[in-house]
């Protein structure tokens, strides 16, 4: 539902009982969320560009088990309170800057298994192991003081399968611990959300790849047309799959034969 339209309103347009999903975009009226709680059967729910949002604790004794909270990347979108008071949650995606006291504002006993932050992050990463049931998640602007415990603490996460990061800026450090493995996750996805020169994704990958040997899955988002010199990519003994999205292949280092590619936008022929 994109637009200003009031509780009232959506209250009577839509099904109460049927409705599962609820995107709710471009809309400066709605304050209280008190009134989806007259949706029994809500478990997803996307607050875009919402911002008088200023609390979910409405929804503390629901069912809700996806919240997400965005906005253009242009706004500070702020961080709503009550968000430890979602219980139920599974999957959360936050385009918001996290507190000092970082994680511990998210709900402690909540059965996370997908957690996405959307803006930038750092030294505030903390206390990620409280939810050891994380199968996904995407950092996509690592901030300067990410560091060596904010990466070491993925390695606790046994069902950590997908991983997705980028970097806040240009020259942004990768604090990899020497000798630090994260074996379990196996697809990796490399993001340049801040749209960077690719040679800081070619920075990356040399010195990211190392940490993720059970790769199968290699996916590279470069944002900005232009080249990229893969050879890193040989560090991936079970690498299986590359997907490159505007972003190509430097000449001179061709992919192994058994490695899947694929591309976005499709090369001309």
């Amino acid at each position: 539902m994109r637009g200003p339209f009031t509780a009232a309103e959506l209250l009577e347009a839509l099904p109460l009982d049927l409705t599962e999903s609820l995107y709710i975009t471009e809309n400066p009226e709605i304050a209280d969320l008190t009134f989806l709680r007259e949706f029994p059967a809500l478990e997803w729910l996307s607050l875009w560009d919402c911002p008088a949002v200023e609390s979910v604790a409405p929804l503390a004794d629901h069912c809700l088990q996806t919240l997400s909270i965005d906005g253009p990347p242009e706004k500070n979108v702020a961080l709503p309170r009550g968000l430890n008071r979602l219980h139920s949650l599974r999957s959360l995606v936050l385009r918001c800057t996290l507190p000092p006291e970082g994680l511990a504002v998210l709900p402690q006993d909540a059965p996370l298994s997908h957690l996405s932050l959307i803006g930038s992050v750092g030294a505030e990463f903390t206390g990620i192991t409280r939810w050891p049931g994380i199968t996904n998640i995407q950092l996509t602007c690592l901030a300067h003081d990410f560091g060596t415990d904010q990466w070491s603490a993925l390695t606790s996460l046994s069902q950590l399968e997908y991983c997705s990061f980028g970097l806040a800026e240009e020259g942004v450090p990768l604090k990899l611990p020497t000798g630090l493995r994260i074996p379990q996750v196996k697809t990796l996805s490399i993001l340049n959300m801040a749209r960077l020169p690719l040679s800081e994704m070619s920075r990356v990958l040399r010195a990211a790849l190392p940490a993720f040997p059970g790769v199968r899955e290699l996916q590279l988002y470069g944002a900005i047309d232009g080249f990229i010199d893969l050879s890193p990519t040989a560090l991936l003994p079970e690498l299986q799959e590359v997907f490159l999205h505007y972003v190509h292949p430097e000449p001179g280092h061709p992919l192994p034969p058994h490695i899947k590619l694929t591309r976005y936008p499709r090369p001309r022929t």
